[in-house]
């Protein structure tokens, strides 16, 4: 047969290489389902026993097309063999195999080769195939677990699929490693919500000036019925308008370099309402939260620990890899519906939400299944601010918390060392309080009082009152007692803080917080909280409803803080250690 001489030449000569292919394995190596007992079988092909897969070598192709795939017919044997060369492979665990040429002396008697053995590597070293050879390997030492990334110089340090060799890998802008993995540096962006009564007014400048009660054809549109009250695609109220544009910029926002959370000013679930009403919902408002004490610096275990949740409604997710977006716009919806739970009570008292009620025929408490925003409360940015800022400085901000592992921070970019919790990247991260209102602070009016809001912000950005530039934050010096920006002034006299100067963390590093202001308004805009952006270091804008596009414009921009760092920024943050080797 004329092509058999050039099967044999690719045997014999040096050099001769055939394309690693996977085995056949055990299973079909050896078909006794074509062994027969007579010589021939009427197949045409010789009987070669011994369970092998018999193909016909005299085929213009070898007989291919009789061997599974990835296999070769033996020429002189007549059978299905692994390789016809000298082939190496690695096997999944990363063990060598090796595969000699066929030594056949006749049909269906092979002498030896022609299939896989095992031959592995010395001195546990890790089978790898060789690059770009597709007959051979090498053996190689473990160096690393393999697949397994770890953070080293805010770099990422990846470990290959057979451990055998890591690379470096460099985070792009406004990213470092962390928990082995190239993770944006975020912000912390907490968003302060205006639930005060006076926005359940006509967002349309037509019908500024009336109350819902005055609505009719000649009037003005009417709330529906409590729970659906306005509906979200075309809602009637400046609060509702409020919401679509901030539900509509969270989404947007999503992936940017922030991170958000959301607060509101103080209220608590009221189940036990018997009429509630599109104003209130099923909740009870409150200038502050319950138990304050007027303290200006909370401590663990205390008032504001137990009752955090009146205020702070959802806080900053506590990892790099969690999202609390669905938690966020939950509140948005336009949605209030109530749930039973297993808790047994016999008078509204009896539960935290203030309502019992019957449920498959046993008295349990009820709770919110879908919160809501509601707008009931009069206008109390000051504390809100406070409260803000007690968050910050005590669960956001955590350097110097005691901790056993990375969990224990319960904030995102913390890390455990040395049984404290520190954040590599905090150089690289801003805190920003944004405040989304149409009014003014109801109780604490002058910038004599402590918990006025311009007298909060400027306290949260930069410091109050001062001995020493070290008390100040936020790039502010001491300046005739008082904390200020270069060329800056201020109306907060020296002495309000009472001692309470400025934000701290656990391990007394410095907290600074800037506060920018979206100013709501009905028809002409309005400066009102302008002060509040001045002293806390932020920005103001006055939206009106005239233009919601434009408030929606400038709460994305508020939301979407640019990165702050550059790979060579990380670089300097290390510069004390030494440069990570592949």
């Amino acid at each position: 047969m004329k092509t058999l001489p050039l099967v044999v030449t690719c045997l014999f000569i040096a050099g001769c290489t055939v394309g690693e292919l996977p085995s056949a394995g055990p299973d079909t190596k050896r078909d006794t389902s074509t062994d027969t007992a007579d010589d021939d079988d009427g197949s045409g092909l010789p009987d070669v026993g011994g369970g092998y897969t018999v193909c016909d070598a005299r085929a213009d192709d070898f007989g291919a097309s009789d061997c599974p795939d990835g296999t070769f017919c033996e020429t002189t044997a007549f059978i299905c063999v692994d390789c016809v060369a000298r082939t190496e492979r690695c096997t999944d665990d990363n063990r060598r195999e090796i595969c000699l040429p066929p030594v056949a002396t006749g049909v269906g008697e092979l002498v030896s080769g022609g299939f896989f053995e095992r031959d592995d590597c010395e001195n546990n070293l890790v089978c790898v195939p060789e690059a770009g050879s597709a007959t051979d390997v090498e053996c190689l030492p473990e160096v690393c677990d393999a697949n397994e990334s770890t953070c080293f110089r805010g770099r990422v340090k990846q470990c290959n699929a057979t451990g055998t060799q890591e690379e470096i890998i460099r985070c792009t802008p406004g990213r470092a490693c962390y928990q082995g993995a190239c993770q944006p540096i975020r912000h912390n962006v907490l968003v302060l919500f205006d639930t005060s009564g006076s926005m359940m007014k006509y967002h349309a400048s037509e019908f500024a000036g009336l109350d819902l009660a005055q609505c009719g054809p000649q009037a003005g549109p009417c709330l529906d019925g409590f729970p659906a009250c306005e509906p979200a695609d075309d809602p009637i109220t400046l609060f509702g308008l409020a919401k679509v544009l901030f539900t509509t910029v969270v989404e947007d926002a999503v992936g940017s370099f922030a991170q958000f959370a959301l607060q509101a000013f103080p209220q608590k679930e009221a189940l036990g309402t018997l009429s509630p009403n599109c104003s209130a919902g099923f909740y009870a408002s409150s200038l502050t939260m319950t138990d304050d004490d007027d303290s200006r610096q909370t401590e663990a275990g205390g008032w504001f620990d137990d009752n955090r949740g009146e205020s702070i409604l959802v806080p900053f997710p506590t990892r790099a890899d969690a999202s609390n977006t669905d938690d966020i716009t939950e509140w948005t919806d336009f949605k209030e519906t109530v749930k039973a739970t297993d808790t047994a009570c016999t008078v509204d008292a009896d539960c935290q939400s203030g309502g019992c009620g019957t449920f498959d025929g046993a008295s349990v408490c009820f709770t919110h299944a879908n919160n809501e925003l509601r707008a009931n409360s009069a206008t109390p940015l000051g504390k809100s601010l406070f409260y803000a800022g007690e968050y910050f400085r005590r669960f956001v901000q955590v350097d110097g918390k005691v901790c056993e592992r990375d969990l224990d921070c319960a904030s995102t970019g913390y890390v455990c060392a040395d049984n404290r919790c520190i954040d590599p990247y905090r150089e690289c991260r801003d805190n920003f309080i944004i405040v989304f209102t149409d009014g003014l602070e109801t109780t604490y009016g002058t910038t004599t009082e402590f918990f006025n809001p311009a007298v909060q912000a400027k306290r949260l950005a930069y410091g109050l009152d001062c001995v020493v530039h070290e008390d100040c934050r936020g790039g502010a010096t001491c300046q005739s007692g008082q904390c200020l920006l270069p060329g800056g002034s201020t109306e907060i006299p020296v002495g309000v803080s009472g001692g309470f100067n400025a934000l701290g963390a656990a391990d007394g590093s410095p907290v600074s917080i800037r506060t920018s202001v979206i100013g709501l308004s009905v028809g002409a805009p309005t400066d009102k909280s302008q002060d509040i952006a001045i002293e806390g270091g932020g920005v103001f804008f006055a939206g009106t409803t005239d233009a919601p596009e434009d408030i929606q414009a400038q709460l994305l921009a508020f939301m979407s803080p640019d990165f702050k760092c550059t790979p060579e920024d990380i670089d300097a943050l290390f510069e004390d250690e030494p440069e990570p080797q592949p």
